[in-house]
């Protein structure tokens, strides 16, 4: 299916959208739920104001940094920040 020069509401539940693209579209104010986003690849987006809860982090790097050592490294910074 394209959807093309479009603005819709597109209410996507139990589906398989494995391999879709997403090429200049705005998904601002999306709501992402229960998504496997395994393997997925992000390039030029705008991501100011996105939370993330719940997320298992395992392999993925963002601008090749692996963000569970990020994470680590934070944590160890909180806990004993004399070391810093």
């Amino acid at each position: 299916m394209k959807i093309q020069k479009a603005a819709q509401h597109i209410d996507a539940r139990n589906a398989d959208l494995n391999g879709s693209d997403f090429v200049d579209v705005s998904l601002s104010g999306t709501r992402f739920e229960d998504v496997n986003l395994q393997e997925a690849v992000f390039s030029d987006v705008n991501l100011s104001g996105v939370k993330i809860t719940d997320a298992n982090l395992a392999d993925m790097t963002i601008d090749g940094v692996d963000v569970q050592m990020l994470f680590a490294a934070y944590r160890a910074m909180k806990e004993n920040p004399a070391d810093v």
